[in-house]
């Protein structure tokens, strides 16, 4: 080919990009027509709140960190109440940190009426605000029932294991090693996948030299499927405990760890 043919198919190839991105790109270049855009797109989806459409124009409106952006979501959270929305409204919420919405989101999780999702996901967002949010998430885990309901205790704590953030899941260890020993198991059962957090091993340490048989073997499973360096050196600890046949449920707990441990000597 001819080096002016091929240099003006490249000249040409450039404009047609430039043309369409001036009409295509210039919505995400200008955050303002962005969020307008955004928005347009959630209200042609707002008589069905099942659709996925509205989900996702959701969730694209989520991500722009606009003030108009965060007016809008707090009006759809307010509008969304107690129905399912509201949780996409709250995911959507969370994609940005959102100070402004902290009372808000506060509201939701503290509101008896509110679905469980919703509770989850209004802790959840509060999280993504920062340490002092985090910290308030975290004394609401360890409330007594006198000073938290039940059930935001359970939406903070099941938004922290879920997170995936390690200060979050750090500040849950010490509840591991504190109150009655069938709250502490409940609490490492839900732990389950959380791997690699120093004192979250360390409090699965302790719960198998301290801890009932069942809570004892729960923890040193999860040792064991972490690869954790004490995890075989603890099995004698267990194992010498078990007197007769038993419980299933313990059972299968042994078993599990035992093949996780892979020592021909047990």
């Amino acid at each position: 080919m001819h080096r002016r043919s091929f240099v003006a198919i490249l000249l040409a190839c450039a404009a047609l990009a430039l043309g369409l991105r001036s009409q295509d790109g210039g919505v995400a270049a200008d955050p303002a027509a962005r969020v307008a855009k955004a928005i347009a797109d959630c209200k042609a989806f707002a008589g069905e709140p099942k659709s996925a459409q509205l989900r996702r124009a959701l969730v694209w409106l989520g991500e722009i960190d606009h003030p108009e952006a965060t007016q809008y979501l707090r009006q759809e959270l307010l509008a969304a109440g107690d129905t399912a929305l509201a949780a996409v409204v709250l995911e959507a919420i969370a994609k940005v940190a959102r100070p402004d919405l902290l009372p808000d989101l506060t509201k939701v999780l503290e509101r008896a009426t509110a679905p469980m999702p919703a509770r989850i996901a209004a802790a959840d967002a509060i999280l993504r605000l920062g340490d002092r949010s985090m910290d308030a998430v975290l004394v609401m885990a360890a409330a007594p029932d006198t000073a938290v309901a039940p059930a935001q205790r359970d939406a903070a704590i099941t938004a922290l294991i879920g997170s995936g953030l390690d200060r979050a899941h750090r500040g849950l260890a010490p509840l591991l090693l504190e109150g009655p020993m069938p709250a502490r198991l409940a609490l490492l059962r839900r732990m389950e996948n959380v791997h690699g957090v120093a004192p979250v091993s360390a409090a699965r340490i302790k719960l198998v030299l301290e801890g009932d048989l069942e809570t004892a073997a729960v923890a040193w499973r999860q040792l064991a499927a972490e690869k954790h360096e004490r995890a075989k050196a603890l099995t004698v600890d267990v194992l010498e405990r078990v007197v007769g046949d038993p419980r299933p449920a313990i059972a299968a707990e042994l078993i599990g760890g035992l093949v996780r441990v892979r020592d021909e000597d047990f």
